[in-house]
């Protein structure tokens, strides 16, 4: 099973931060997670982030 990094707004109306992406990617790195991993994203209706995360690719 691979590891998933998973980083929600606090604040669904406003959504993510700047801040909030970098410590995201920073985990995702932290834990030897490939650069390349496609992401998921789930925005609100005014296109703010709300949840991102990684997601398994299919093996090559």
């Amino acid at each position: 099973m691979k590891t998933q990094v998973i980083a929600k707004a606090g604040d669904k109306k406003t959504g993510m931060t700047l801040a909030d992406l970098h410590q995201w990617v920073h985990d995702a790195l932290g834990r030897d997670i490939d650069p390349r991993t496609p992401v998921h994203v789930v925005v609100g209706f005014r296109g703010q982030l709300q949840q991102i995360q990684t997601k398994d690719a299919p093996d090559q």
